[in-house]
């Protein structure tokens, strides 16, 4: 008879062969520890492994599994009353009987699951008022519990609710859609790349070159000019760039079509994101929180940072369908197109310079002023890493993993001092109850650790350093630290963008004069025609 894990429902942490190995081996150990005497092939075990999956009792790490241990230990060890209402037949005798039924029905070839096992054996051992052991329907009912577990799996009919956050099978919560955010991560670069007029310096070099004033030969800076120029029909020009920045960033300047709405939202989120985790790593420095600095904000958590990263994810994810993605993916192409001109040697040399950023700084004021390089660069850099993590952990935002979103090393501290100070009371109230003989003795609690954080130690890291290049550069005020990371409610956000009205519809309404505000609000003056369309009625 082969016993082994169903792997319906089964925990995360025990998915893995080898944690299924190391799971069963330290139930063993505990269960032989209290002189059970059992091997991996025996039903008692199997059951106990069973029972312990079937209640979530999985995570050894905890506290509780002790307890949780012991508890089930006892009852399978116990015995239930034949049908004379005076023999006690042993419940490890039930659960061979189980197994061995189990085993010979079509389909299982020998084998059985251990959740089947205890599913099934606690079934019949709650039932024992009604059909006992001994009497001649008691392996019929072990077909029929049997025939429902395969059918309801694990669980059967619990109070359960199906995975609310759209977690289960490695599915995003709310729908994020990574490729979505990724590209807005470019859009933003790209943005910022834009404030340090990279496109419009490259394109001022073109242009002095081809004026045959830029002193390089028939060599390879020429190539690379000569090959950018006569691409121009495939790259986005500059009103389709800030098109795309309005409309996906939120920034004025860009000509939008009134058939859709700016994403005026995206700056708060992504300032509310950055100062989430700024003042979240500032809350973790000992020398803070000691100095008794800042105290009004120590009530800030890590699921306050997820919520601000779940609401970035979602508006992004939002403004990154259809168009963008092709949008972003022209855009990363003439950036790298860009800094392939201002990287070659001979163009360099034609400026008297040795880096790319200084090229720019040389062809600049011709442009009407040198920008804030660092600046922006800075912005341009640290805004698409930000993103991109944010596009990695787009099943984490929702929350519905169970574990914290960064990891604490003090709380481990904190763990064990719970877990010393529990394991020495119960051997302190142990020592004053006479113990039952032949009832195991718990063993002493040992040192737990804390769950494991959905984002890992190096990306949170990652995180809080580029949120803190971010604040540097744009020197943005601890009291606007402050202001951006207070609790906000979650945003309302959908999953896909709504279908616009073709020409000549309307979006009449509350949502034509909230779009008119935003309009209004960015600067753009609606013309007549935008004006009857977003207010008058349609008919």
């Amino acid at each position: 008879m082969n016993f082994k894990f169903d792997p319906t429902n089964l925990p995360d942490s025990l998915k893995a062969q080898d944690a299924q190995t190391a799971f069963e081996d330290a139930v063993l150990q505990r269960m032989n520890d209290a002189s059970a005497g059992v091997t991996k092939g025996d039903s008692f075990f199997a059951a106990v492994i069973g029972m312990l999956v079937l209640d979530g009792i999985t995570d050894q790490a905890s506290t509780n599994f002790i307890h949780g241990f012991w508890s089930i230990f006892g009852d399978a060890s116990g015995s239930t009353t034949l049908s004379d209402g005076t023999t006690q037949v042993s419940n490890k005798s039930v659960y061979q009987e189980v197994a061995d039924a189990i085993s010979k029905i079509a389909g299982h070839n020998g084998t059985v699951y251990y959740q089947e096992l205890a599913s099934v054996s606690r079934q019949l051992l709650a039932n024992t008022d009604t059909i006992q052991v001994d009497s001649p329907g008691f392996k019929s009912q072990i077909r029929i519990y049997d025939d429902a577990y395969v059918k309801n799996g694990p669980l059967g009919d619990t109070l359960d609710l199906p995975d609310l956050t759209g977690t289960a099978g490695g599915g995003a919560p709310d729908d994020l859609r990574s490729d979505n955010i990724r590209a807005v991560g470019v859009i933003f670069a790209a943005y910022n790349l834009e404030q340090l007029r990279l496109f419009d310096a490259v394109d001022r070099i073109i242009e002095t070159w081809w004026n045959g004033q830029l002193p390089v030969g028939s060599d390879r800076g020429s190539k690379a000019l000569d090959d950018f120029y006569w691409s121009t029909e495939f790259r986005l020009s500059p009103s389709a760039r800030h098109m795309q920045y309005s409309r996906v960033l939120g920034v004025t300047g860009g000509e939008v079509s009134t058939e859709v709405q700016p994403n005026t939202q995206f700056h708060d989120l992504w300032m509310r994101l950055i100062a989430s985790l700024a003042e979240y790593d500032r809350q973790q420095r000992i020398g803070d929180i000691v100095s008794g600095q800042r105290a009004s904000a120590l009530t800030l958590t890590g699921e306050q940072v997820r919520q601000a990263g779940r609401n970035l994810a979602a508006n992004a994810s939002l403004y990154g369908w259809g168009g963008t993605q092709f949008a972003a993916r022209r855009l990363a192409k003439h950036v790298q197109q860009a800094f392939d001109i201002l990287n070659t040697p001979e163009i360099q040399n034609a400026y008297g310079v040795d880096g790319p950023y200084k090229v720019i700084e040389r062809v600049a004021p011709e442009l009407g002023g040198t920008p804030n390089i660092v600046k922006y660069r800075t912005l341009a850099d640290s805004g698409k890493r930000v993103l991109d993590l944010v596009a990695k952990y787009t099943s984490k935002w929702s929350g519905g993993t169970g574990n914290p979103l960064f990891s604490d090393p003090s709380q481990s501290n904190v763990v064990n001092t719970i877990a010393q100070g529990l394991g020495a009371i119960s051997l302190l109230v142990a020592a004053q109850h006479k113990p039952v003989a032949g009832a195991p003795v718990p063993a002493p609690m040992t040192n737990s650790t804390p769950p494991t954080a959905d984002i890992s130690p190096a990306d949170q890291d990652e995180f809080m350093r580029q949120a803190g290049y971010v604040i540097a550069v744009q020197g943005i005020k601890d009291t606007e630290v402050v202001q951006f990371s207070q609790p906000a409610e979650t945003q309302y956000a959908p999953s896909v963008p709504s279908l616009a009205p073709v020409s000549g519809g309307s979006t009449n309404g509350q949502a034509g004069i909230d779009q008119l505000r935003q309009m209004v609000a960015q600067g753009q003056v609606p013309t007549a025609d935008q004006l009857k369309a977003l207010v008058l009625p349609t008919h």
